[in-house]
Parts: C-alpha cells; sequence; structure tokens
C-alpha cells in the first residue's frame, strides 16, 4: 500500500512539475536558478537534474499513454519503467498493451533494452558501481 501511495505521489508531482514547467510561473518563484530543473531540484521535488528534466518530459507524455498513464496514475507502476516505455508506445500506440504488461512483469533495465530496440536504439543496461569514498573516480 505504501509503494502505491508514493507511486501516486510520483504521478503527482511529475503532473505539477509539468504544469509549472508550462505556465513558466516557476521564473517568477525561483530566485537564482537559472533552468527549471534546477528549481525543481533546489525544491526538493527531484533528486537531480536528469530526474527533474525526465519528470516534466514524462508529464508532457502522459495524456497520449491511454492504459499506461491511468496504470501510473493509480500507482500500479513505477515512475522510471513509465519513462522507458513511453517514447515505444508514442511511437507505435497499437502496441500500448504489450507495454502495459512488460512494465507490470519486467524488471527496469530488459524493459529499457526492448524499449531501445523497438526505437532502433542499441541497447544498454544501466549499472552502478560503489567505491571506498577515499578514492576518485
Amino acid at each position: 500500500m505504501l509503494v502505491r501511495q508514493e507511486r501516486q505521489g510520483r504521478h503527482e508531482l511529475g503532473v505539477r512539475l509539468g504544469r509549472l514547467h508550462d505556465d513558466e510561473l516557476w521564473k517568477h518563484v525561483a530566485g537564482n536558478c537559472s533552468t527549471f530543473a534546477r528549481y525543481a531540484v533546489k525544491l526538493g521535488a527531484a533528486r537531480s537534474l536528469t530526474e527533474a528534466r525526465q519528470l516534466v518530459t514524462l508529464a508532457h507524455q502522459l495524456p497520449e499513454l491511454r492504459i499506461l498513464g491511468p496504470m501510473f496514475e493509480r500507482g500500479e507502476v513505477d515512475w522510471t519503467k513509465v519513462r522507458v516505455a513511453a517514447a515505444a508506445v508514442i511511437k507505435n500506440p497499437e502496441d500500448e498493451p504489450r507495454w502495459a504488461r512488460d512494465v507490470l512483469v519486467l524488471s527496469y533495465n530488459p524493459l529499457k533494452a526492448n524499449a531501445q530496440i523497438a526505437l532502433g536504439q542499441t541497447p544498454t543496461k544501466d549499472v552502478t558501481v560503489s567505491i571506498p569514498l577515499d578514492q576518485d573516480a
């Protein structure tokens, strides 16, 4: 239940960030933030500039996602999975039922690879590397 509420919160946050971005209201309250992404991070609405941009992009795509959008709104799927599937759905809307199934059953990396293939891209995999604090990457 808590995960569902958190996912619903991410949906609401993404939609609100998208509206704030589109209305350009942020420019009046951003202080010394030169971009919307910087403002979103300063606000604590996103953890990084990349995440802020991704949330806004997803918010703009949601109206085109007839199945995935409502699933995300109800908190059934994580925003990162919807984000990687969204581009493939927008390219081929008739494939959305398959993507809706895939976001439920696949982990992130296989889903991302399938979406990249559907978009004619070379599939990649995200990895996390941990190094000792006293080492410089």
